[in-house]
């Protein structure tokens, strides 16, 4: 093979680069278990009521407002003019 191609070498390198990548996640392990492992336990101290849908809320939506309506209403603030 040519000095100069750029295909040389590259299933060493990308071996490497799998194994580099592969490996990159394993300092985060440590932390992915506390969080399951507190996640799980305040689960099992709160059962349900820790986690839910939001389905026995009965509110509503928030009233729309206009937004022009809301340029329009005077300021209180005197160095921001009003559009008129």
């Amino acid at each position: 093979m040519h000095k100069l191609c750029p295909l040389q070498g590259l299933i060493p390198r990308a071996t490497s680069l799998a194994q580099l990548g592969g490996s990159f996640f394993l300092a985060f392990l440590p932390a992915v278990l506390v969080i399951s492992l507190l996640f799980s336990a305040i689960y099992f101290v709160y059962g349900q009521d820790f986690i839910h849908g939001g389905d026995h809320l009965r509110s509503a939506p928030p009233p729309y407002l206009d937004p022009f309506d809301l340029l329009d209403a005077p300021t209180v603030d005197p160095m921001v003019p009003l559009r008129r």
